[in-house]
């Protein structure tokens, strides 16, 4: 399972200034590219949980024609992204049926 991060740039302002760079610069975009991608994963592996190692050790960056890809590649990465915001649901969904629970109990004994 792959996590994607989308980012919404101005694209005809970016291939400007790329445009203008390139000129004097021709390697800079393959450059610019691995070099944040590499700030990037960096970053990421500084901010991920470490038990064993492998979740940091994981985080790879992937080159392509026009973009740089950054992510973990272990399979449970997700798991570890989204578990607490899902152990928060479940432990509302739990108060919820408690109280539902102790209110049918309520009426039941009450009568």
């Amino acid at each position: 399972m792959a996590i994607t991060v989308s980012v919404s740039i101005d694209k005809e302002a970016v291939d400007e200034i790329l445009r203008k760079c390139e000129l004097f610069y021709p390697w800079f975009s393959g450059k610019f590219l691995r070099k944040s991608g590499e700030r990037i994963a960096e970053l990421m592996r500084e901010k991920a949980p470490v038990r064993t190692g492998r979740l940091r050790q994981s985080i790879t960056v992937r080159l392509e024609a026009e973009k740089a890809t950054v992510g973990p590649t272990a399979p449970y990465a997700p798991y570890v992204e989204y578990a607490r915001a899902l152990m928060e649901q479940l432990a509302a969904c739990r108060e919820l049926l408690r109280l539902g629970f102790n209110f049918a109990c309520y009426l039941l004994y009450s009568f």
